[in-house]
């Protein structure tokens, strides 16, 4: 029942989150971020394992990538 709060997020209204199966696969976008990512795609739960994510916070600031492990 976590979601993945990016602290500070809200100082950056326009951000485009984005988070890919490790097979390239989009399975969040959020511009903005108002709405946190729970660990589901379409309403169902995904596997525990490791998902690829980009913050672009739109800016003129450099865009973040890294890796988010879900647990189950």
């Amino acid at each position: 029942n976590d979601s993945w709060v990016i602290k500070n997020a809200e100082q950056y209204p326009e951000c485009v989150v984005e988070i890919y199966t490790a097979s390239g696969q989009k399975i969040f976008r959020s511009v903005g971020y108002g709405q946190a990512w729970d660990g589901s795609y379409r309403g169902n739960p995904l596997p525990a394992g490791t998902y690829y994510y980009t913050i672009e916070p739109r800016n003129g600031r450099k865009r973040f990538a890294g890796y988010i492990t879900l647990l189950r």
